[in-house]
C-alpha cells in the first residue's frame, strides 16, 4: 500500500520483484523465491528481512565459509543492533553459542564459524543442497514459529547451523515494545505457538495430542472470559475453531494440515 514494488521497480530496474496477489503468510511466501531460486539454478539462497541489512562483503564471506564447511546447511552473520552499537543483536542472542560469547567478551581470537543451536532468521544464508533435503517452509504456519520448525527439520536431516563472525548484519527487530498487536496479530502469533506443537510430537498421538491442545485453549478462554479480557476470550474461541477444521480423519488415522 506504500508503492513499495513500484519504488524498487523504478529505483532499481535490475531487480526482480514477485507480486503475490494476496498476503500468503511469511512461510508459504518465501517458498516462492525459494522454488525459482532453484530453479535458476542457484547454488545459496541468502533470506533477509525487511528490517535487516548486510555489508557488501558478506555474502562473499558466506559463501567462502560455507565452501568449507558444507555440513553448516544455513550459515549467518554476526547479527548487531540497527546503531552498530551493540554486540549481538538481542533478538537473536539466545540462540548463540556460550563459546562464542565467550570468545568475543573475553577479546580471544574468533574461530571461523561457530555451531549454534539456531539462527534467528532475520539473515538465513542456505545452501543448494541443504534446500534440495530439507524442503521449504511448511505452510501450516502462516507466520511465526515456522522457523523453528525448519531449524528442527534442518537439524534432523544432520545439516549444522553456524555464525560467521567476521560478516556482519544489523537488524532492527519486529514490532517495538510500544506497538501493542492488535486481535489478529495476537490471533497469529498464539496459533503459530499451538501449531508447533503438532510438529514436534508422534502423529500416531495426534488426537491426544489435538485434546491436550484444545483443553488449554478452553483453560485459557474461560480465564480471561473471566477476567473480562473478552477480547483475548475470543482470540482462543478462534484458535480452537481453527485447530478443530485442520484436524482432518483420513485412512482410518488423523492428519492434521
Amino acid at each position: 500500500k506504500d508503492n513499495t514494488v513500484l519504488k524498487i521497480r523504478s529505483e532499481y530496474p535490475k531487480v526482480e520483484v514477485v507480486v503475490n496477489k494476496k498476503n500468503l503468510g511469511f512461510g508459504r511466501a518465501n517458498n516462492i523465491g525459494l522454488r525459482r531460486a532453484l530453479n535458476d539454478q542457484a547454488d545459496y539462497v541468502l533470506l533477509l528481512n525487511q528490517d535487516a541489512s548486510i555489508e557488501p562483503d558478506t555474502i562473499e564471506k558466506l559463501i567462502d565459509i560455507q565452501k568449507k564447511n558444507p555440513v553448516f546447511g544455513v550459515v549467518s552473520p554476526l547479527h548487531y543492533d540497527i546503531e552498530n552499537i551493540k554486540f549481538i543483536d538481542p533478538n537473536c542472542a539466545h540462540a548463540f553459542s556460550t563459546e562464542l560469547i565467550s570468545d568475543a567478551v573475553s577479546g580471544r581470537k574468533l574461530k571461523e564459524i561457530y555451531d549454534v543451536s539456531g539462527i534467528h532468521a532475520a539473515v538465513w544464508f542456505i545452501s543448494k543442497q541443504c534446500l534440495m533435503d530439507v524442503g521449504g517452509f511448511d505452510p501450516l504456519f502462516f507466520y511465526r514459529n515456522e522457523d523453528v520448525d525448519y531449524m528442527k527439520r534442518v537439524l534432523r536431516k544432520g545439516y549444522k547451523f553456524g555464525i560467521v563472525p567476521s560478516a556482519k548484519a544489523f537488524h532492527r527487530g519486529g514490532m517495538t515494545r510500544r506497538d501493542k498487536p492488535n486481535m489478529k496479530q495476537q490471533l497469529v502469533f498464539i496459533l503459530g505457538e499451538k501449531l508447533l506443537h503438532f510438529k514436534l510430537f508422534p502423529t500416531k498421538s495426534l488426537f491426544k495430542l489435538f485434546l491436550i491442545v484444545q483443553i488449554e485453549n478452553f483453560s485459557e478462554l474461560t480465564r480471561n472470559f473471566l477476567m473480562l479480557k473478552l477480547n483475548k476470550a475470543l482470540i482462543y474461541f478462534w484458535i480452537m475453531i481453527i485447530i478443530t477444521l485442520k484436524l482432518k480423519y483420513s485412512s482410518s488415522h488423523y492428519v492434521f494440515e
